[in-house]
């Protein structure tokens, strides 16, 4: 069967995805509106000491916030130590996060979005996948890899050894994924989370790629045949999982039914994307994909 063609439609062009050098952190967030957040460092940074016996280079900052308008803010900031390449918007502030962390040191700041100033420093554990922040900001959504399943080099480590936590705004745990309650097998990697709403996450992870909705009457879960997906939308009745293990480039699951339907992805031109240089996140039901400058989304699927 031929399968179905969706089409990414750009945009937001921005410059400032490329990063300066090829060595300076950098990375994209989106919001559930439609908002876009970019942050570069704008240079490699100077040297400033060890922690832990790991160099710590302080850089400086820019930050771009699109609205879903085209209209742009723009903050910098200098002096950090982080090497920030994940950040969500919350609130008034800016929550910016190194994914991995030494011994010792936090790994995540809120800074204002305003100011620049920084409102509070925590640990959010090594190996981080994906952060998210509730739209209302009152939770922080962190998602882990297998490098911060199975152990790093940080006092937060056991963060990760749950795959998927909850934190308040300071950076407490007040939820974890329990793997009896939500009938799966332990998270050892999570491959693609979204959170789709203030209590609506949902995480598919290896090893059997079950995909989980979590909201506050507790799990759900489906078996898909999909494996590998690094990204999903979702819907009431159905999930958009990408990127996976084989070809095609994803499937629709159905979660009424069962049945997977073939998905392949191009621009508008007619052209696919290349899986080795796109970045890819679902946000609700939205799938978007940035490509060198540009950024695409398809939301009709």
């Amino acid at each position: 069967m031929t399968p179905r063609r969706l089409i990414a439609r750009p945009v937001f062009e921005i410059p400032e995805l490329v990063p300066l050098h090829p060595s300076t952190p950098h990375g994209v967030g989106f919001g559930l509106d439609g908002e876009l957040l970019v942050i570069r460092a704008l240079n490699v940074g100077r040297l400033a000491g060890q922690v832990d016996g790991y160099p710590v280079r302080t850089r400086s900052y820019e930050v771009i916030h699109v609205m879903p308008s085209g209209a742009r803010r723009r903050l910098e900031f200098h002096d950090e130590t982080l090497a920030i390449s994940l950040i969500a918007a919350m609130g008034e502030n800016l929550l910016l996060v190194d994914a991995r962390s030494s011994k010792s040191s936090a790994n995540a700041v809120i800074r204002n979005s305003e100011s620049g100033e920084v409102v509070s420093r925590f640990t959010l554990g090594h190996g981080i996948a994906d952060v998210r922040v509730s739209p209302w900001g009152h939770d922080i959504w962190v998602s882990y890899c297998d490098e911060g399943v199975y152990g790093g080099p940080t006092v937060g480590h056991t963060l990760g050894g749950w795959g998927l936590v909850r934190c308040d705004p300071k950076g407490n745990v007040v939820w974890h994924y329990d793997a009896t309650e939500a009938r799966t097998g332990v998270i050892s990697d999570a491959y693609a989370f979204n959170l789709a709403g203030e209590k609506d996450a949902w995480v598919y992870h290896s090893r059997d790629f079950p995909i989980v909705r979590i909201t506050g009457r507790g799990y759900q879960s489906w078996q898909p045949k999909y494996a590998g997906a690094t990204a999903m939308a979702v819907r009431n009745d159905a999930v958009l999982l990408v990127a996976g293990y084989r070809h095609p480039d994803g499937v629709i699951f159905d979660l009424h039914s069962g049945v997977e339907t073939e998905v392949e992805i191009r621009n508008p031109d007619g052209e696919s994307f290349d899986p080795k240089t796109t970045f890819v996140r679902g946000v609700g039901a939205a799938l978007y994909l940035v490509a060198k400058t540009t950024v695409y989304t398809i939301a009709d699927w």
